[in-house]
């Protein structure tokens, strides 16, 4: 899962800020997980990779919330509320 944008150097407590909200999880036959967060005030999304045993393995910032979906779509079945 190697995804394109600003990756987060400490991203330890960037998702409990508050800034971010969680908007869809998918799973794949592993149980690894890709997650989309959406920015709460214009700030954005965040991409989140997930290895199967639940560990956080990346975190990546995009400015552009489209730009994230755009790094998403390749990568999952389908995107909700999108056409795919």
């Amino acid at each position: 899962m190697n995804l394109t944008g600003t990756t987060i150097q400490d991203p330890t407590n960037m998702m409990d800020k508050g800034e971010f909200l969680h908007f869809h999880t998918w799973r794949d036959h592993t149980g690894a997980a890709i997650e989309y967060w959406r920015g709460t005030q214009r700030n954005g999304a965040c991409v989140r990779t997930l290895n199967a045993a639940g560990e956080m393995t990346t975190i990546t910032h995009y400015a552009d919330p489209g730009a994230a979906l755009q790094a998403i779509r390749p990568k999952v079945d389908k995107i909700p509320g999108i056409p795919h």
